[in-house]
């Protein structure tokens, strides 16, 4: 049973490569939301889903590899040097705390290739907002800054449906 104002997104919008991965590992999850960008010149698919009762994303590049499996954490399950450095960045940028999540990392897209890392890294990020404007702040497990906040413009909330 899907929760009141839930979008299902079928699996069949996806490209059969990214399909493939995404149900091999998430079999039983229920897609709210997946659209395409490029990153560092590799066409990514950002899927947001549920699975069971936790709102998770993962992103796979268009060749099928999965690049990172994204978890929604709350202020009290964010580790501590983690936190006290995405609480700065906001201060810093006189911007409110938006949405928390730990990144899972296990490839990158980079000059216009999926790259695997040495070993799975994890991250943690924040959704920071100011005026109108958005940006994620990302830290490693210590703390340390691994990307600075670009704020943009918010965008339109635009819906995929199933075809």
């Amino acid at each position: 049973m899907k929760p009141a104002g839930e979008t299902v997104i079928s699996e069949s919008t996806l490209p059969d490569k990214v399909r493939g991965t995404f149900v091999e590992k998430f079999p039983n999850a229920v897609i709210q939301k997946a659209k395409s960008a490029r990153q560092d010149g590799v066409a990514v698919w950002h899927v947001e889903f549920r699975d069971g009762k936790s709102q998770r994303a993962t992103e796979i590049a268009d060749d099928g590899t999965m690049l990172a499996v994204i978890v929604n954490l709350t202020v009290k399950t964010m580790p501590k040097p983690a936190m006290r450095k995405l609480e700065a960045a906001a201060k810093n940028h006189d911007a409110k705390l938006g949405r928390l999540e730990r990144l899972d990392v296990s490839n990158e897209a980079k000059g216009g290739k999926v790259v695997k890392l040495d070993k799975q890294a994890t991250h943690y990020a924040a959704e920071l907002t100011k005026d109108g404007q958005t940006a994620k702040v990302i830290v490693d497990e210590k703390g340390r800054l691994i990307e600075e906040p670009k704020f943009e413009a918010a965008k339109e909330k635009t819906k995929k449906s199933a075809a």
